[in-house]
């Protein structure tokens, strides 16, 4: 059974793919169909955008989706960026202008500055989805380390 991956990101195209070797399942993406489509994610919810990114891709090939959306929810900014992570800073900015904002925008609250990664998965076959929610909880720092 093929199933699209309705993402432009190879990292985790790769990944999804990875977790369907050795299954029935046939997973390809958006670039592996030649498919460049930006599906505008309008949605208010993680799931709204991921639903709306998974119909898209069905309405245009006739195949199951699997799309996703995450995001971060900071608890001090009442879940801010969560659903606007990727364009918190503005349109067509960097992760470092996401950071910045965010950085300055805790420089008012006292530290730990708890907050989770979100994200919102599901298969959409063209009548139902079957969605699923993983959070990974943490803590902000206000200095940059590690890779990528």
């Amino acid at each position: 059974m093929k199933i699209i991956f309705a993402t432009q990101n190879n990292g985790k195209a790769k990944e999804v793919k990875h977790l369907f070797e050795g299954t029935v399942y046939e997973v390809v993406t958006l670039a592996d169909l030649g498919n460049d489509i930006d599906i505008e994610e309008t949605g208010e919810t993680l799931y709204e955008n991921a639903l709306i990114k998974a119909k898209t891709i069905y309405d245009i090939y006739k195949v199951p989706v699997i799309a996703d959306d995450s995001g971060l929810m900071i608890e001090q900014l009442d879940g801010r960026p969560g659903v606007y992570s990727a364009r918190y800073a503005g349109e067509n900015c960097s992760y470092d202008d996401n950071n910045r904002k965010v950085i300055e925008e805790l420089k008012s609250f006292p530290e730990p500055h708890a907050a989770k990664f979100v994200s919102h998965a599901l298969f959409y076959d063209g009548n139902k989805d079957i969605s699923g929610v993983g959070e990974l909880p943490g803590r902000l720092i206000d200095t940059p380390r590690g890779t990528n």
